[in-house]
């Protein structure tokens, strides 16, 4: 992977540069015209000090030239410097920070729409995911670093370019000197990138490994099986593990990057330069005396300035390089396509209840060779109330994503009435479905947010306390000074309220009924709740999704029994459907199921 990426061509690297460019122009281009302004000024604020100033004083001493016909030279350079200072300083203080936060705001809100487009097997490929994960974390960071390199390169082209000036007008051999050093040093620095390239890639995972240890020590969701658990010592083990190969990794580069830096400065930088053109010069200077001393002290002080500038010119396009490794990570994310997206005359969904059948469906998860579901083939008739049960593994949460269409099917086809589903258009299909799901997600928002999932207005509210009297949390509701204004969390906020799973479970299922759907997707929606709340919010459920379709999961058989038909899998097949009575006088394995956990809440009650 790393090796493919270090053989970017020369185009490919302007291009992914000129990408992000291209993003900070389109939102703050103030940003883009400071800049280049602000580079050249500076490069030639450089050369003005580095290699004019010189020689005109030391000329001027030398040829006593009057100091009043000096000044208006030097109060001109000196207004620039101040100009310089002036407005680097408003740039920095305020300027800057502005629109680096605006920046990011624009680019994360691109993000955040190409995000909600990826399908959920992206997730499910790691190398996709981390992508995804670098996308949204380093992308306005590196766009910066963009800004600032190109500068960077801008202001020493400036200086490069002023300094050859001078050197070329009073010493033309003087640059051939300099000239070889500087390729020599080109050559180091690029290696010196390779490596520093390949120690970050190997650095990568292991620093998400050790800071995934980190996190789970100090975050409140394993407090306390931290706590109470011998799992501390197994975290331990695992960040010094860690710590140890990251150690191994930064030595087995750090030292090849030592001795070519060595090399680089010990023999093309001060060998060279400082030392053999320095000799150069002087001996021009006090043998041949073909040079003034402002001529000898402007050579040498552009050698140096245009050597500085050269390799930082190396330096920072190396950066470039190695920035382009990353943004090529940023720019698949924005270039991917979206295998499930709307077909070109994409159908509106029906607005009235249909029948969902699923025709010889098979499904594998992408690097799985085993098919989580195998040729099932099944009807739900709308209105109908459908369980599906079966133990851990069998593919039931698997069946409610693709009828969802969370993932497509590798085989066979689920349409809705006579339609395939792949032909509807995909949100308004989704949006024919409300769910809720056993790893349910609760926000650091307020009830009301939670509930609606979206802007809560005022109009809204009635709709929100009646979902929430409905799935039970009508009582804990009452206990709540902000009532379902109440932030969940005290993340940001420290009068936030830290709910039970049960109570979260049912903000969770209060979801489900103020949405205008025609299916009600409950995937173990009362996991966390004791038998009377579940009794009761499964009630309030049937109610309240009388003339809808309703298919739920549940481990607890006893709520299958409210079910018109319960559909048993087993290693990703139907092996048994029917009402709970024609289940049981089969006496097959839901039988078998249903028999066992009435035997162990018997045994529990008595």
């Amino acid at each position: 992977m790393a090796q493919k990426e270090e053989k970017q061509s020369f185009k490919r690297v302007c291009a992914n540069n000129f990408l992000m460019l291209r993003f900070i122009a389109r939102y703050t281009p103030g940003l883009v015209v400071w800049k280049v302004f602000s580079s050249f000024l500076s490069g030639t604020v450089k050369v003005l000090d580095n290699v004019y100033i010189a020689k005109y004083v030391l000329d001027g001493l030398q040829h006593n030239r009057p100091f009043i016909g000096m000044l208006p030279f030097l109060l001109f350079v000196l207004l620039l410097n101040t100009l310089l200072a002036l407005l680097k300083g408003l740039y920095e203080g305020s300027y800057l920070p502005r629109k680096k936060e605006y920046l990011y705001g624009k680019m994360h809100e691109e993000l955040f729409a190409k995000a909600q487009k990826m399908e959920l097997a992206c997730y499910d490929n790691p190398k996709f995911y981390n992508d995804f994960v670098w996308a949204m974390s380093e992308s306005d960071a590196k766009a910066l670093d963009v800004l600032e390199s190109v500068g960077e390169v801008l202001s020493r082209v400036t200086v490069v370019a002023g300094t050859t000036a001078v050197i070329a007008s009073i010493n033309a051999f003087g640059l051939a000197i300099v000239a070889l050093g500087l390729v020599l040093e080109g050559i180091v620095q690029n290696k010196l990138n390779k490596l520093s390239y390949g120690l970050s890639v190997e650095q990568k995972p292991l620093q998400r490994k050790r800071d995934y240890t980190s996190r789970v020590l100090y975050q409140q969701d394993y407090a306390k099986e931290v706590r109470l658990t011998p799992v501390k010592g197994i975290l331990v083990d695992n960040f010094c593990e860690t710590n140890v190969k990251l150690i191994k990794a930064i030595r087995k580069y750090g030292f090849k990057m030592m001795w070519i830096e060595w090399m680089s400065n010990a023999f093309f930088y001060s060998a060279l330069l400082r030392g053999g053109y320095m000799g150069y010069l002087l001996y021009g200077v006090l043998a041949q005396h073909r040079y003034t001393y402002g001529s000898f002290f402007a050579l040498y002080n552009g050698a140096i300035g245009f050597s500085d500038s050269w390799y930082g010119m190396v330096h920072f396009f190396n950066k470039l390089k190695k920035d382009s490794l990353y943004i090529e990570k940023f720019r698949r994310f924005l270039e991917y396509e979206p295998k499930m997206a709307d077909k070109e005359g994409a159908l509106f969904v029906p607005e009235e209840p249909a029948a969902i059948s699923l025709e010889g469906v098979s499904f594998t998860y992408e690097g799985m060779e085993e098919p989580t579901l195998k040729d099932i083939s099944l009807t739900i008739h709308p209105g109908e109330k459908v369980a599906l049960v079966g133990y851990n593994g069998a593919g039931k949460t698997t069946l409610i994503k693709l009828l969802m269409r969370l993932y497509d099917v590798s085989q066979g086809k689920i349409c809705l009435g006579k339609t395939d589903i792949r032909d509807y258009k995909l949100k308004e299909y989704r949006n024919y479905y409300g769910v809720v799901f056993q790893d349910y997600q609760l926000l650091a928002a307020t009830i009301a947010e939670n509930v609606k999932m979206d802007n809560v207005k005022e109009a809204d509210e009635p709709a929100i306390r009646d979902a929430l009297e409905q799935s039970g949390f009508q009582e804990k509701l009452g206990t709540l000074p902000m009532g379902i204004q109440t932030v969940v969390s005290r993340e940001f906020d420290e009068k936030g309220v830290l709910l039970s799973g049960g109570e979260g479970q049912k903000v969770a299922i209060a979801r489900v009924f103020p949405r205008d759907c025609q299916v009600v997707v409950l995937d173990e929606p009362s996991s966390a709740l004791d038998p009377i709340s579940e009794y009761n919010v499964n009630q309030s459920m049937l109610a309240a999704a009388k003339d809808k379709t309703v298919l739920f999961i549940s481990h607890r058989l006893s709520t299958t029994k409210i079910a018109d038909r319960i559909i048993m899998l087993e290693g990703g097949r139907i092996i048994e459907q029917g009402s709970h009575e024609e289940l049981m006088k089969m006496d097959g394995k839901y039988a078998q199921m249903f028999r066992i956990q009435a035997e162990k809440y018997q045994a529990e009650a008595g």
